[in-house]
């Protein structure tokens, strides 16, 4: 028997083995190769513009404001919130899902923790997201935009009141009470009236801010509750970490969270391990068949092998 070896690439062409065997091997390693490559996107969903708007439509939380604005919902989603449409993303600081919901309302409406409700389908996320919003449109914040026409030159439309929302009916009021759309933005300068022109696709010119603010009310909806605080967005609050806001600032840019892009690199490397791991396995064989490595080598090729898997591990796990 002889064992045929091509230097390129440390290919070995084992011709001793059995011919099915051979092509079982490789086989194997191919499917391997591909399972690995797809598992971020078999994991992934990626909803449609279409999707989202049906899902809305069909929640059982939903209220006719939802109904009729179920694609100023599917836009804040795709243009603002999510541009991938994935439903298992994180921004790597506080929100997850479709619509970003933070830890804190996921608790609230979905009664899971963030990483089970990255899993749950568009539909159920989108049951969670409509539940939250309802009860927010009660809030005084909310509520004082729909009794205008306008505010600081911007149409107090179904785009402003969601964006108040998204934001957070706290910081809503904020800028209500300061009587112009810039009187808050988030830490990436986003203010509400940039997230609603963003909404719609437009470009936000900021208005004078000229006129009276609006005074803060002396009372709140019963609706008006901490839960909302900051609501679903992209909001990182003042004082957090370095990490937590260059993972926000990357989000917002790219519309991909940097633990995706985490993610896709390692099942990318993973790959490559293992393909490199099985040729090498072959080929350790191959020559100890033919009598080119004695029982010694083909122990430490193994334990080098071994060492070679336990990196992977780490790679996958880290």
């Amino acid at each position: 028997m002889q064992s045929d070896y091509s230097p390129v690439a440390g290919n070995f062409v084992v011709s001793f083995m059995p011919t099915k065997i051979q092509k079982a091997l490789r086989s194997a390693a191919l499917y391997l190769l591909l399972s690995v490559g797809v598992i971020h996107l078999a994991w992934a969903v990626i909803a449609t513009y279409q999707q989202i708007v049906d899902a809305v439509k069909n929640s059982p939380n939903s209220n006719a404001f939802l109904v009729a604005n179920a694609a100023a919902v599917a836009n804040l989603a795709l243009r603002v919130e999510n541009r991938s449409g994935d439903t298992t993303s994180y921004n790597g600081s506080c929100c997850s899902g479709i619509l970003q919901m933070n830890a804190t309302n996921i608790a609230a409406f979905a009664h899971v923790t963030p990483a089970v409700y990255r899993t749950w389908s568009l539909q159920a996320q989108i049951d969670a997201w409509t539940a939250l919003t309802v009860s927010a449109l009660g809030a005084s914040s909310v509520s004082t935009l729909r009794s205008m026409s306008t505010f600081d030159g911007m149409p107090t439309d179904a785009y402003m009141q969601l964006s108040c929302i998204q934001m957070g009916i706290g910081n809503c009021q904020t800028m209500i009470t300061s009587g112009r759309c810039e009187g808050w933005r988030d830490i990436n300068g986003t203010s509400i009236c940039r997230m609603a022109a963003g909404m719609q696709g437009l470009t936000y010119t900021p208005g004078t801010g000229t006129g009276t603010p609006t005074p803060t009310p002396s009372s709140t909806s019963s609706n008006n509750s901490s839960l909302f605080t900051p609501t679903p967005g992209s909001y990182v609050p003042l004082g957090s970490s370095v990490s937590a806001l260059l993972d926000a600032s990357f989000t917002s840019g790219s519309g991909v969270s940097m633990a995706s892009v985490n993610t896709l690199i390692k099942t990318i490397l993973l790959s490559i391990l293992v393909v490199f791991a099985i040729k090498a396995s072959i080929g350790a064989w191959g020559q100890y068949q033919a009598g080119q490595m004695d029982t010694f080598e083909l122990k430490q090729g193994g334990k080098r092998i071994l060492i070679l898997m336990m990196l992977m591990t780490l790679v996958f796990v880290y």
